[in-house]
C-alpha cells in the first residue's frame, strides 16, 4: 500500500489515518482537523488570533508551540519576525519549506528540541546564531538543505542526538567543532 507521511507523526494508508501508536482515525476528520490548525494561523499571523484572548502570533504560541509550525509550507519565501521565547519545541518547524534562503535570529532560548527544524530547506544558504544552549535533539536538523553553505557554532553541550544533522547538505564544506560528549547517537552526522 501507498502511504502519505502527515505532519503530525500519522499516515495515511488508503482512506484511513494511522497513528504512531497503531490506532486508526478518520481520513476526513483529521484533514479538517489540519485545514482547521492553518486557518487558525493564517489568522494570528494576520493579526487576529481568533479565539485565543491575543492578538499576537506569541499568543497563539503559547497555546499550540512551535513544532510543525509552518512544515510543508513549500512557497513560503520568507520566515517572519516572531516572539519565539515562549517556543520549547521545535521540532520540524519549518521542515520543507524549499523556497526559504534565510531565516530571522529567533528567541530560541528555551527550546528543547530542534528535530528536522530546518530539513528539506533546498533554498536555504545561511543561518543565524541561535540560542542552543537546552536543546537535546538536533537529528536531522538540516537534513537535505543542500545550499547550506555555512553554519555558525551552536551550544551543543546538551545535545543527546545528531543523527545526520548535515544529512545531504552539499554545499557545506565546513562545520565549527561541536561539543559532542553527551551525544549518543551520531549517525551519518555529514554523509551524503
Amino acid at each position: 500500500t501507498s502511504k502519505k507521511l502527515l505532519t503530525s507523526g500519522k499516515y495515511v494508508d488508503r482512506d484511513i489515518i494511522v497513528t504512531a501508536e497503531g490506532g486508526a482515525e478518520d481520513l476526513e476528520s483529521v484533514l479538517t482537523e489540519q485545514e482547521a490548525l492553518i486557518d487558525e494561523l493564517k489568522t494570528v499571523l494576520q493579526g487576529k488570533a481568533a479565539g485565543s484572548g491575543g492578538d499576537t502570533l506569541t499568543e497563539f504560541l503559547k497555546v499550540r508551540n512551535g513544532d510543525y509550525l509552518f512544515t510543508e509550507q513549500r512557497y513560503l519565501t520568507e520566515i517572519p519576525m516572531f516572539d519565539a521565547s515562549v517556543i520549547t519545541d521545535a521540532h520540524h518547524m519549518f521542515n520543507n519549506c524549499q523556497k526559504i534562503t534565510t531565516v530571522p535570529l529567533l528567541d530560541t532560548r528555551n527550546v528543547t528540541n530542534m528535530a528536522y527544524m530546518f530539513a528539506s530547506c533546498l533554498e536555504l544558504t545561511s543561518i543565524p546564531l541561535f540560542d542552543t544552549s537546552k536543546v537535546t535533539q538536533m537529528n536531522y536538523m538540516f537534513s537535505g538543505c543542500s545550499k547550506l553553505t555555512t553554519v555558525p557554532l551552536f551550544d551543543t553541550s546538551k545535545v543527546t542526538n545528531l543523527s545526520r544533522m548535515f544529512y545531504n547538505c552539499t554545499a557545506l564544506t565546513t562545520v565549527p567543532a561541536l561539543d559532542c560528549r553527551k551525544v549518543e547517537n551520531f549517525g551519518n552526522a555529514f554523509s551524503g
